[in-house]
């Protein structure tokens, strides 16, 4: 039996400040331990036996001088009571003694009740092993009890994080194989007041258009949810099929002032172009990508360019909830 201490502080749960560990590092020593327990139980049991049955044998030897100090002291076993109150006369009425049958007779009955004594003594022993044995086996059941609850949480756990971790990892696959839509090309005729806009599929997998939406504003900024009225929203009838590789355009008409447009080229107010491509995957869900788009004008000419500006919320790739 080895004792190993630690000495480490006590943290949240422990007794004491130090823990104390019971390492059993020898079967042998245990079991040998466990039978000298079980020995000096059983002895304890005889000997205990062994004297009440003295005891009670040296009572019967000395009953009748027991007999005679209780006659003595005002007992009344086997006597009767002459006189009168004031001047009592005890008459003591001995016994004859006992012939060889008799004392024959009490002897077998002796030995007889000395072999019941000595079962009795063997059958407390038997119940006191096995009532050991059992508080050994209860202890041993709780001990492995706690210990398959310790797993089976440690289990729990790990099955959370492996299910966590697998569902990642599909989310992962899943967005690979998915298509993706980035803005490849944005024009806009001042002439034929246009704005078109090329959408790539970058993806892996193509994908089936079913509607579309472009809106324009001049303004400074842009509220900071997007909204997309019905009658901007276009539906595809034919459901084209963008296809790895291709591209999607979207026109609109726009047909700005000369004064919209002068306040655009000094930067006064923003031109925006935002809306949202719904297209179907090959996992047959409905998404939709959104994009917002801001003009951003020449100093030195009429040009300008097309960047990716606006709020967050305009900005998204992500499922379709009916």
């Amino acid at each position: 039996m080895k004792i190993q201490f630690d000495s480490r502080p006590a943290s949240a749960g422990t007794f004491s400040v130090f823990n104390w560990r019971w390492v059993c590092q020898s079967k042998s020593l245990g079991c040998w331990a466990t039978l000298s327990m079980l020995t000096c139980l059983y002895f304890l049991c005889v000997s205990v036996s062994f004297a009440n049955t003295k005891a009670d044998s040296l009572c019967t030897s000395f009953s009748p001088v027991w007999s005679l100090s209780q006659s003595c002291w005002g007992g009344d076993p086997k006597q009767t009571s002459l006189g009168s109150v004031s001047s009592p006369l005890y008459v003591i009425d001995l016994s004859p003694p006992k012939s060889k049958d008799e004392i024959a007779q009490d002897m077998r009955e002796k030995e007889k009740k000395e072999r019941e004594d000595s079962l009795l003594v063997v059958f407390n022993g038997l119940v006191a092993v096995f009532t050991f044995f059992l508080a050994l086996s209860s202890g041993y059941l709780w001990l492995e009890t706690r210990r398959l609850r310790k797993i089976s949480n440690q289990q729990g756990e790990d099955l959370k994080t492996s299910i966590a971790l697998a569902k990642r990892a599909s989310e992962v696959a899943i967005a690979l194989e998915l298509p993706i839509f980035v803005i490849e090309n944005v024009t806009i005729s001042k002439m034929k007041g246009t704005l078109t806009i090329n959408l790539g599929n970058h993806g892996r997998t193509p994908a089936i258009i079913s509607s579309h939406s472009l809106l324009t504003q001049i303004d400074q900024a842009l509220p900071l949810e997007p909204t997309y009225p019905m009658a901007s929203v276009i539906d595809e009838v034919s459901s084209r099929i963008v296809e790895k590789g291709h591209v999607y355009e979207i026109s609109r008409d726009t047909h700005l002032s000369q004064d919209a447009w002068k306040s655009i080229s000094e930067r006064k107010t923003i031109l925006w172009a935002y809306g949202y491509l719904e297209y179907i995957d090959f996992l047959k869900q409905r998404r939709q990508a959104g994009y917002c788009l801001a003009y951003e004008p020449n100093r030195y000419d009429n040009g300008g360019k097309w960047v990716l500006k606006g709020p967050p919320k305009y900005t998204y790739d992500q499922l379709v909830v009916c």
